[in-house]
């Protein structure tokens, strides 16, 4: 009897099923692909992450956001800035930080009104929206105020915590802070100083070297300068980034330590031109009449981030055969002067015209990758290091 039953037992077992496509390609081959593709993660985060840190400006390495932003053609200058974000103080309770930001936001923008009331708006912004104006400034004066408020304020449980913490942050919210958020939200190209150097390191402001009449004039283009607590402040508006440029000129004479014993300028080491900055990421092209020659700067140089900037300008110099780094904007002679001033007897005349060219979004973007990766390689002298590592 037991040998009928082999059969039936045998075939009373079923034969697995074959492993499906999927299967057989991850056993055969698809680990070893899923290997190589974790390599290539592997190096191409860091790889995009370096990438992105070097298309950042310095304003945007300070903040916690992966991509670099893309700058876009601006029209008119000044502009107000984005709205800043109020982040929450240290050690405060997420439902009370809640519970208290609209009052605190309400009490710093009633600050910013009064004073808005009571002050006319400096000079060029008048354009601006005030409420736009305080909605801007709201979180830099907040801001900055959180910053000095004593965190026992926050810790508070007693009745009536909250006025109590509202009267103090008003105290830290006098008018010079408040004309200070409302200054720091607006974006704007100023003129802040021009200096002279000559070869022995003396300097000389061009401000002290003109009488009875403002340094910089516009000469051409959509502009008009107004002076703003000691500084220039050009206020530009483009149609679009066809637009002539506006063209800025500054007359002065040469003083007589810098003025040199032939035609030459040959004791003048360089010009200083000090820019607070609207980042608007438009162009600047500088040219000089110097005596009779005319002199033209060989690179461009972008207006980038809100901060202030030192722009260099040299004609040629023992600097030109030293290794350090050339952040300066060469000057080239091209001809004759085109100034009458240039014929001028006794000191030595200069004719500085400081052009701002409207650059299109795609302009500004590229303007973007070339002043960082430009920056760079004339820290160094790159071209050299690579011609004597194939020596």
């Amino acid at each position: 009897m037991s040998s009928h039953s082999a059969p039936a037992a045998t075939s009373s077992l079923r034969t697995p099923p074959p492993p499906g496509r999927f299967a057989r390609y991850f056993a055969t081959r698809g680990w070893a692909h899923l290997v190589l593709l974790s390599g290539v993660g592997v190096f191409l985060f860091p790889f995009l992450w370096m990438l992105s840190t070097s298309l950042k400006t310095d304003e945007e390495l300070a903040k916690v956001s992966l991509f670099p932003t893309l700058p876009s053609f601006v029209g008119l200058s000044p502009y107000l800035k984005p709205v800043t974000e109020v982040a929450a103080p240290p050690d405060v309770e997420p439902a009370r930080w809640e519970a208290m930001l609209p009052r605190l936001r309400r009490l710093a923008d009633a600050r910013l009104a009064a004073l808005q009331m009571a002050e006319p708006p400096s000079a060029l912004t008048d354009h601006l929206d005030p409420e736009s104006h305080r909605a801007a400034a709201v979180g830099l004066l907040l801001g900055r105020s959180l910053a000095r408020l004593d965190r026992r304020f926050w810790r508070d449980d007693a009745d009536g915590w909250e006025s109590r913490l509202e009267a103090e942050l008003l105290a830290l919210m006098p008018p010079s802070q408040a004309r200070s958020a409302l200054a720091d939200s607006v974006a704007s190209l100023d003129f802040l100083q021009l200096q002279l150097r000559n070869l022995a390191g003396q300097v000389n402001a061009a401000s002290d070297l003109v009488r009875d009449s403002p340094l910089w004039t516009v000469e051409s283009g959509p502009g008009e300068i107004a002076s703003v607590g000691g500084r220039t402040r050009l206020r530009y508006r483009f149609e679009s980034a066809s637009s002539p440029p506006v063209v800025l000129l500054a007359r002065f004479s040469l003083p007589p330590r810098i003025t040199p014993p032939g035609d030459e300028p040959s004791s003048l080491h360089k010009l200083i031109l000090s820019l607070g900055c609207d980042n608007s990421f438009h162009r600047v092209r500088v040219e000089a009449d110097i005596g009779p020659d005319r002199w033209t700067g060989q690179t461009d140089t972008y207006i980038a981030q809100h901060r202030p900037l030192s722009l260099v300008m040299q004609p040629p110099t023992f600097d030109d055969t030293t290794l350090r780094a050339r952040l300066w904007v060469p000057l080239r002679k091209v001809g004759p002067a085109r100034t009458a001033a240039a014929s001028m007897d006794g000191p030595t005349p200069v004719a500085l015209r400081v052009a701002i060219h409207p650059s299109s979004s795609v302009q500004a973007v590229i303007g973007k990758v070339q002043r960082n990766y430009l920056r760079t390689l004339r820290s160094v002298p790159f071209w050299t290091y690579v011609g004597n590592s194939l020596i």
